[in-house]
């Protein structure tokens, strides 16, 4: 199908919908979901353009609440394209909405550059899935743990209850917080989105939704739509929906697990791993890929003080050390499944990041692993990774330990040659510009203010 059909077929869904307003969305580099509201008579008019979008200034991947990071100025546009394949409905908190994702381009064409704007989170997505199955024939696969705390204030700090993991009294017939639930979970199917279950987790006032697996791009654009539907259901019964990373000390935080799989077109043989009869040497090559690109990868996927906070050892966060194991749930990486159905759970990533770049960032450390061919030298650790001796760490590979603050993972980051070659040397030094930027916005004079701005944020 041409981009101009693609287009008269997502005008044409839209009236089908008696969609009344677009919101042309976009994730900027410290995860906001920011968007622009357009009527559908004047969208109607912009997909009939040469190149459908609206012109964002540059600075608006550089903007930390009212503040630029270094190296973004006041001048200079972007054209902010629509994607036609990204739309969902938006009905179950906005009737008459629809959410458009799409690119980061150059607003004028140049004969001596490509459209494509390096610093599009969705565009480093998919030029890294793209990638991989030109070269390999990798495709992978995800899908989301979406833990968050709802809230009736967040001063003080007052959760809508305290019970406990999948207890079913944190979700009492006819309580507004059981209301709020089903509206979710109806809102998110109804928008297109596999709902596997929803139940109640371990810290006060929090539950987890669980999205079905889809291609990467596709899995993010899943998961902002969920975390959408999730904060503006919440708003409409008065309460505040947080996916903050810890905010009580005694007992869990929030993460955004990640679900993974690879799989190949190309013939794969045994890697022989114990542990996991039938594990393929692909998916052992880009097992250790992201072991050995971990840490640097967490300063895109733990963007955030908080975020350490909660990967801690012995909270069943995955631990300190770029470790793995089967079934494990205190490994950073924990290998799920069973013969020829195996898949990955990454622990290291949480609600504060811009899963676009986590995601491009993450898979593109599995893959330096693929493209090496690089043996499983790291092995099945059964147990929590500190309690160990250095010998025995040693004996079982585990080698790296994973970044305790944020300093340290800009640190890894900025260290990780073949990381910042994968992302783009510029992509990499202008992230890593904002997340300063945006550590120091998110610090205010007491820990109660701090943990508020964070709530409202995140």
């Amino acid at each position: 199908m041409s981009s101009a059909e693609q287009y008269r077929a997502l005008s044409a869904s839209l009236r089908a919908n008696s969609v009344t307003y677009v919101r042309l969305a976009w994730v900027d580099l410290i995860g906001w979901t920011r968007y622009r509201v357009i009527p559908i008579a004047q969208f109607d008019k912009l997909l009939k353009s040469a190149r459908p979008g609206v012109r964002l200034t540059e600075a608006s991947l550089g903007l930390v609440f009212m503040q630029l990071a270094d190296g973004f100025h006041s001048s200079g546009e972007y054209l902010y394209v629509v994607d036609p394949s990204s739309m969902r409905l938006c009905n179950s908190y906005a009737a008459g909405h629809a959410i458009v994702m799409g690119w980061f381009e150059r607003a004028i064409p140049s004969p001596n550059a490509p459209l494509s704007v390096p610093l599009c989170p969705r565009g480093q997505l998919r030029r890294i899935v793209t990638e991989a199955e030109r070269t390999h024939g990798v495709k992978i696969r995800m899908g989301f743990e979406v833990e968050v705390i709802f809230l009736k204030s967040a001063v003080p700090l007052d959760a809508v209850n305290d019970f406990g993991w999948s207890l079913s009294k944190a979700i009492p017939s006819g309580s507004v917080i059981a209301q709020v639930l089903e509206e979710i979970a109806n809102g998110l199917q109804h928008s297109g989105v596999e709902l596997l279950m929803y139940h109640a987790e371990a810290a006060p006032g929090q539950y987890e939704f669980v999205t079905n697996h889809l291609p990467p791009l596709e899995a993010v654009d899943a998961l902002i739509a969920t975390k959408e539907t999730i904060s503006n259901i919440a708003s409409k019964y008065g309460l505040q929906a947080t996916q903050a990373p810890r905010l009580y000390n005694d007992t869990c935080g929030s993460g955004l697990h990640v679900h993974l799989s690879v799989s190949s077109s190309r013939a794969s043989a045994s890697a022989n791993v114990p542990s996991a009869p039938g594990f393929s040497a692909l998916e052992a090559s880009f097992l250790q890929g992201m072991l050995d690109h971990l840490p640097g990868v967490c300063a895109l996927s733990l963007p955030t003080d908080a975020s350490y906070a909660r990967m801690l050892d012995g909270i069943w966060s995955g631990g300190t050390w770029a470790s793995w194991g089967r079934e494990n749930r205190e490994s950073a990486i924990r290998v799920c499944g069973e013969e020829g159905n195996y898949h990955f759970e990454v622990r290291a990533h949480d609600g504060t990041a811009c899963s676009y770049i986590a995601m491009a960032a993450l898979i593109a450390g599995g893959m330096r692993g693929v493209r090496s061919s690089a043996p499983l030298v790291t092995k099945d650790c059964q147990k929590l990774a500190s309690s160990l001796s250095g010998d025995e760490r040693r004996e079982l590979g585990i080698s790296r330990r994973m970044p305790l603050k944020l300093e340290e993972a800009r640190q890894y980051l900025t260290q990780d040659q073949e990381m910042k070659a994968d992302l783009g040397e510029d992509f990499v030094k202008t992230f890593l510009a904002v997340n300063e930027t945006l550590q120091s916005a998110l610090k205010d004079e007491t820990e109660e203010k701090t943990i508020k701005k964070l709530v409202d944020h995140y």
